[in-house]
């Protein structure tokens, strides 16, 4: 134990928003390109005293014994993320407090505390804690915002939260590609859509063409910040995390709130709100030992919830063995996915022709995506798609009407062959 040590450290986490949505969308290497970047950009803002302990993934974790050193390489790297062309927002996690310095690597509960924030930041905020807060002096001209107490997993207490921001804060208006999560400048967008009284912006016309074909599917997924301009994306976004925070949201809580969506917002321009009223359902830890038994045994299929006047069918999916599906659609049901454990490789596969050739399809694949547990997919009436798991895989599918009693349509992607499968016979 000679050679560790123990220090009292102000503690930075920066987080890419929208990492897998960016993968999904332009690929593994544009992804993989886009963190390199990201990386550089870090290392290129670190005030003196201040460095990087590590990387994981799109997350960047910098440490530092001066609270306002690390403070200002936060604020550095944000603008530069803002200023970067082509990139990601990046959400931000700051605390201080004691950690175990050993090897190069550092231990310790604040540091769980700081991921914590990061996960919990919308793209392009910056929370903290109060110490942090209160280190905040007036030549510093930030403002320390109180955002209230909030209750944190694995944090025993409760924490008071808050938001740096400069006081007079001028930052470019931009706003999020709702399909790929990239930041675009309001007024250097590729392509701009309306939908549903919301102007959406996109980084390239090939996001601007998948919005317009689901536009369901992404609205309200795109978050203005800046100017406040009435005609950008102006909609929440959703967080990113994967059971991160558990929840006591119930099924029937999530029926009711389905019902209230469709009610307001119909089909499909509320499917992207029916799909984060599921993910919080999916952070519930009993969710299938109250429906199903403890342990939840395996099941292909399972009916766990019905509301009859959306006619919404909840039904879970436990599979023991790694299969696949066929590519296939749900007939006239819409669909959102939900992994509850383990992964579940998703594809969505594009029609070519124009269907009236008897028999025949042709498909080339549009995206492909893990979907992680506590995350979420939604597919519009129509939608062709397909999925995979591996072993000791459960999820949640959660389809407008009863598709187990339609006829869907069945597709060979190799024979460029389509067949009607009657559901309510065991077709599949």
């Amino acid at each position: 134990m000679s050679d560790a040590r123990e220090a009292d450290l102000a503690l930075l986490i920066a987080d890419l928003c929208g990492y897998t949505a960016l993968t999904e969308t332009h690929g593994a290497l544009t992804a993989s390109e886009t963190v390199l970047r990201f990386v550089r950009l870090a290392e290129s803002c670190l005030e003196p005293g201040v460095a990087i302990v590590d990387s994981i993934g799109d997350e960047v974790f910098c440490a530092g014994a001066d609270t306002l050193a690390v403070v200002r390489t936060a604020l550095r790297l944000r603008d530069a993320v803002e200023r970067e062309p082509d990139f990601l927002r990046v959400s931000m996690g700051i605390h201080r407090g004691p950690i175990v310095e050993r090897e190069g690597r550092i231990f310790g509960a604040p540091i769980n505390l700081t991921a914590r924030l990061a996960a919990h930041a919308l793209g392009g905020q910056i929370l903290c804690t109060e110490p942090i807060a209160q280190s905040i002096g007036p030549t510093a001209r930030l403002a320390a915002r109180r955002l209230g107490e909030r209750r944190f997993k694995n944090v025993p207490y409760t924490v008071r939260l808050f938001e740096l921001v400069r006081v007079t804060e001028g930052r470019a208006a931009t706003v999020t590609d709702p399909v790929c999560r990239m930041q675009v400048a309001v007024d250097g967008a590729a392509a701009a859509i309306a939908h549903a009284g919301v102007t959406y912006r996109f980084c390239s016309s090939e996001c601007a063409r998948l919005f317009s074909g689901s536009p369901g599917v992404y609205a309200g997924a795109a978050v203005a910040t800046g100017s406040g301009d009435q005609e950008t994306n102006r909609e929440p976004s959703r967080r990113e995390t994967a059971m991160t925070t558990e929840t006591t949201y119930t099924l029937d809580q999530f029926l009711a709130d389905t019902r209230a969506t469709i009610k307001t917002r119909g089909i499909p321009s509320g499917l992207a709100e029916i799909r984060d009223h599921l993910e919080k359902l999916l952070h519930n830890p009993q969710l299938l030992k109250k429906h199903l038994g403890d342990p939840p045994p395996y099941t292909q299929l399972t009916t766990i919830g019905h509301d009859p006047v959306t006619d919404v069918h909840v039904l879970v999916h436990g599979r023991e063995k790694a299969s696949k599906s066929s590519v296939h659609d749900h007939g006239p049901c819409w669909v959102v996915y939900g992994n509850y454990k383990n992964p579940t490789r998703m594809r969505r596969w594009r029609r070519l022709d124009d269907g009236t050739r008897p028999g025949y399809a042709e498909l080339e694949l549009q995206r492909e995506f893990l979907n992680e547990p506590g995350h979420a997919v939604a597919f519009a009436v129509g939608d062709i798609h397909s999925i995979e798991f591996g072993d000791d895989t459960f999820f949640i599918r959660v389809t407008g009407g009863d598709v187990e009693t339609k006829e869907t349509l069945r597709f060979d992607v190799d024979k460029k062959t389509v067949e009607v499968a009657n559901r309510a016979q065991g077709q599949r």
